[in-house]
């Protein structure tokens, strides 16, 4: 019997949790799982140390004039309807001014927070300088709030684009003469510095990892748009006028110093030398460390590949990739059959598989060669046909050269119609579009599609999209509103176009039967 589609992640887990409690009778209590999950690893590892929010210090409350002033100030932001930009720049001056001493009370207001992001985005370098006075030494508080974290998020990827202007030769400082000086670089290693020694447990925390993920780019060079782990699925954007200087687009590459790498190394080094091979496991399964591990996991692969910076990573404790897979680099070695064991066990995990997924996109040539022949090679057919790995699958797929797809393809295709009838087509629509990009012979993919769906050729695109020759009639009570579309006739839509790159006669049925 065909087994159900499902998706995996903690969404589709809380769905399909309120859907079975919704069937059980009224009056049996609904017992709410304890918080205390979320912010550590299923009982293995506490976080040690820091204490999340409850703990964290108390700045007090606005006043409700204060209050009243700031929620105003945020709607005339958010109407922009200043003059020019000098009138909006002495409305922020004038903000601030009145913000000054109450900036980490604004930081940690409900109502207020989201003022403090869109004064970070529109302020100059010697504004943004001194809020980050006033939050330094208060740091480790502040990125564990839920609203103060986002502030936290906002200032490291405004402020690192001054950091990049700072080793221009000719770049001016606009610091006041009497203030005191300090590059915008040294405020970030001094904030460091207070965040290093709880890392560990920031990792797993419910609002600071988040900021922590997107501080690790930043400190990389990376934008954080870069990478879909970062932003709170629940966080709201923020937009501006078209004339304030955008944050760096995903597709650039930010300069920074070299500071700034060495710290990367020193976190990366921290973590891997600091954490046992327990503890980084826990991590890879938890809902909120594993995409902390996810973004370590693409800073530890994209470092440099010298052997003299392989040799320094790997010398005492190992590195990530080694403890998690027990493939290791020719410097280190480690327990290859439990890691393997473990790392096979990954791949069936709905939260781990998405750090499977991103150990196979970012593992550099040799060491995707080597997952891929210590766990993939020979049981790429059984893996596509689970609901979990397959997601890992079409990452493979992706990096596989011509004369290893080809025999990936042999293994996938007695796999294809069971594939279909479950309505699992991702994998076999990856599959079309790597066959076709690398120019392999795929025919016998279309002719399992047909049985699939055990139709005549001719038939096959209706059969796809779940129509009849009848629904291409156009109809004066169907137009007058949006008729409801089931999801799968999306699937089978975007699966016929990838059939349509291959060559041979399914290409020339669908295009000639779209053309009717």
């Amino acid at each position: 019997m065909p087994k159900e589609a499902k998706k995996r992640g903690r969404r589709a887990e809380k769905k399909r949790k309120e859907e079975a409690g919704k069937e059980q009778p009224e009056s049996t209590p609904q017992v709410a799982a304890p918080a205390e999950e979320d912010l550590q690893f299923y009982g293995q590892y506490d976080g040690g140390g820091a204490g999340g929010e409850e703990d964290t210090q108390f700045y007090g409350l606005l006043d409700e004039g204060e209050s009243e002033y700031f929620r105003k100030a945020d709607e005339i932001l958010e109407l922009n309807q200043f003059g020019d930009g000098n009138e909006r720049a002495l409305f922020i001056a004038n903000v601030w001014k009145e913000a000054d001493g109450k900036e980490l009370k604004i930081a940690n207001s409900q109502g207020c927070s989201r003022l403090l992001e869109k004064l970070i985005l529109m302020s100059s370098p010697s504004q943004l300088k001194s809020l980050w006075r006033k939050f330094t030494g208060h740091f480790l508080n502040l990125v564990q709030h839920r609203f103060a974290s986002h502030c936290c998020e906002m200032l490291f990827q405004r402020s690192v684009g001054i950091v990049s202007k700072e080793m221009e030769d000719d770049y001016v400082d606009d610091t006041a003469t009497d203030e005191i000086f300090a590059s915008m670089e040294s405020l970030f290693m001094y904030m460091l510095n207070e965040l290093e020694p709880q890392l560990k447990h920031l990792c797993t925390d419910r609002f600071a990892s988040h900021t922590i993920r997107g501080l690790l780019l930043l400190l990389s060079g990376q934008t954080v748009s870069s990478s879909d782990l970062v932003q709170s699925r629940k966080k709201e954007k923020i937009t501006l006028s078209s004339d304030v200087a955008p944050i760096p687009e995903s597709t650039e590459k930010i300069p920074v110093p070299q500071s700034f790498h060495d710290a990367v190394g020193k976190i990366l080094a921290a973590t891997a030398g600091s954490m046992s091979t327990e503890e980084i496991r826990s991590m890879a399964v938890h809902q909120i460390g594993s995409p902390t591990l996810q973004v370590l996991m693409k800073l530890e692969m994209g470092r440099s590949s010298s052997k003299e910076q392989k040799a320094k990573a790997a010398s005492k404790e190992g590195t990530l990739l080694g403890k998690l897979t027990g493939v290791s680099t020719e410097e280190e070695k480690s327990d290859e059959l439990e890691s393997s064991s473990f790392f096979n066990n990954l791949l069936y995990d709905p939260v781990g598989s998405h750090l499977a997924e991103k150990i196979i996109l970012y593992a550099p040539k040799k060491e995707f060669k080597k997952l891929y022949k210590t766990f993939f090679n020979g049981r790429i057919g059984s893996l596509a046909r689970n609901e979990t790995a397959g997601f890992v699958v079409q990452r493979i797929l992706e990096k596989l050269e011509k004369h290893i797809l080809e025999v990936a393809l042999v293994e996938i295709l007695p796999q294809v119609k069971g594939l279909i009838e479950r309505s699992q087509v991702a994998v076999v629509k990856t599959l079309i579009d790597c066959c076709a990009k690398q120019g392999v012979e795929a025919s016998g993919i279309a002719e399992a599609i047909a049985s699939a769906y055990d139709c005549e050729p001719a038939e096959l695109i209706l059969r796809m999209i779940k129509l009849t020759p009848e629904d291409l009639t156009p109809k004066e009570e169907e137009n007058s509103g949006k008729a409801k579309r089931d999801p799968s006739q999306r699937y089978g839509s975007l699966l016929a176009q990838s059939m349509l790159q291959l060559p041979g006669k399914f290409h020339g049925i669908i295009s000639q039967r779209l053309v009717l």
